[in-house]
């Protein structure tokens, strides 16, 4: 029977946890490791693939023996890839990396490969979809290791998309000794590949997913940055010194000489030059450009906080959300269900208010009546009654997770040793546990909790010192 119970709390603890995680926005963390793990398997694919095709590549035209596909492919899509960033930018590719890397227009069997037409739409709609996911990557932080390691995989569909166009068309002209046929038999590349083709096809359609995800987390990434820049000590200390400085008087010549020591604004930028290599990765605007704009931001805060003498008058504590609020406003209705085991078996009922502190903190009261049940629930016996007073305190430690101090009094039929009734009494109960709320609809949210009773014994109310409840509350 505990296996049993200890299973149905489990499987409630992650059904809460499920549905907390649905309302919530998943942080950059989460999308990044869901995204290495997709690009993991994506790249192991494409491997598969890219030998399976190299294979049959060789099979069709035994001629290829001896040259290294895989390397000759690879610096074709590089120079590619290449060439097309230059073009966007504005920029020349050198004379000597085309010629050396790019198939020549006059060269033999060239014109009948243009001529010809292939159809096939699995090279047409990988091309399409590469070039959005590379579009796509250039938009996340290139200083990231996930950047790179989703470029790689990106090369690596580059030598997919290239290896189908070479069993379609072969066109070497790096190799110019090499006699391949003008007009070669065109394969349909899902006929060669049909499972392998369609299970790359779903990949890639879950990763583009992923990718746009990751690409949205980084949606005002610069003001994120501007905010860090703006909490630095270095700023804090440049407005400090700007100030004596505004307020010093002209001073004669020579007096530079006597200002060694002195923390001037060009030893405050190196500090924040130095500061800023950590979060450099991230990319954005130039030092100077964040710090005219975290000038601009204080210039704000002191028009704001006027009355402030210096930044540290500045209220630094989070304010409380219900700090004002009517006291009706700040009460929660709530209760909880509580099953219990021994003979004969019982549900306790509570009912209890909360009184909310602040956004992590409430303490509350209530009452609970216990029902005993015989074979049937509809069958109740109300002369063993049992009624519990109760005192506690939450605090949400992290997210929907939260520690409950609890504090009972209850008044029961205590029995002694020999199972012979000493009348009624009241037991003392103090309990210690964790729980987790969860929302059921937008005005109820569900909870869970699991208490330890310090004052266990075999006066108490429960057959175990570990109690646990299923409750709701009114948001």
């Amino acid at each position: 029977m505990k296996p049993l119970f200890i299973l149905f709390f489990c499987s409630v603890l992650s059904l809460g946890l499920v549905a907390q995680e649905k309302q919530e926005t998943p942080s950059v963390n989460i999308i990044t490791k869901k995204l290495d793990k997709v690009n993991s398997a994506l790249a192991r694919k494409l491997d598969k693939i890219n030998r399976k095709l190299e294979k049959k590549l060789l099979k069709r035209y035994p001629q290829l023996k001896g040259i290294n596909l895989d390397s000759l492919m690879g610096e074709r899509v590089y120079q590619q890839d290449r060439l097309a960033k230059l073009s966007q930018a504005g920029e020349g590719l050198p004379t000597e990396s085309l010629t050396a890397n790019t198939p020549d227009p006059g060269s033999p069997g060239t014109e009948e490969l243009n001529n010809l037409d292939l159809p096939d739409s699995t090279i047409t709609s990988i091309q399409q979809l590469r070039e959005k996911l590379l579009a796509d990557l250039d938009l996340t932080p290139r200083g990231l290791d996930i950047h790179q390691d989703m470029g790689e995989t990106m090369a690596k569909l580059g030598k997919t998309e290239e290896l189908m166009k070479q069993l379609q068309a072969p066109n070497l002209p790096e190799v110019p000794d090499l006699q391949l046929p003008a007009v070669p038999e065109v394969p349909d590349i899902k006929t060669l590949l049909p499972k392998d083709i369609a299970d790359l096809e779903s990949q890639l359609s879950e990763y583009s997913g992923l990718l746009n995800q990751y690409k949205g987390e980084f949606d005002g990434w610069e003001e994120k940055l501007l905010a860090q820049v703006t909490r630095l000590e270095e700023v804090k200390l440049l407005q400090e010194q700007k100030a004596r400085m505004d307020a010093y008087k002209p001073l004669p010549e020579g007096y530079r000489q006597n200002m060694e020591g002195f923390q001037t604004n060009d030893f405050v930028k190196e500090k924040l030059q130095a500061k800023a290599e950590e979060i450099k990765k991230v990319g954005g605007k130039s030092l100077q450009e964040k710090l005219d704009q975290a000038q601009s931001k204080m210039a704000e805060a002191k028009e704001k906080f006027g009355s402030l003498n210096s930044l540290e008058d500045a209220p630094k504590r989070k304010p409380n959300p219900y700090k004002g609020e009517p006291f009706l406003k700040r009460i929660k209705v709530g209760g909880n269900l509580q099953a219990n085991r021994q003979q004969p078996s019982s549900i306790d009922a509570a009912l209890q208010l909360s009184y909310l502190i602040n956004e992590n903190a409430r303490i509350g009261t209530g009452f609970s009546y216990r029902i005993a049940t015989q074979k049937r629930v509809t069958n109740f016996d109300f002369d063993d009654q049992v009624f519990t007073t109760r005192a506690f305190f939450d605090y949400t430690i992290f997210r929907s997770v939260y520690a409950e101090a609890l504090y009972e009094s209850s008044s029961l039929e205590v029995l002694d040793q020999n199972d012979i009734p000493q009348g009624k009494q009241w037991v003392q109960s103090a309990m210690l546990g964790l729980g987790n709320r969860f929302s059921i609809t937008k005005s109820i949210e569900g909870s869970i909790t699991t208490l330890y009773n310090f004052l266990h014994d075999t006066k108490s109310p429960y057959n175990s010192p570990w109690v646990f409840r299923v409750g709701f509350g009114f948001k």
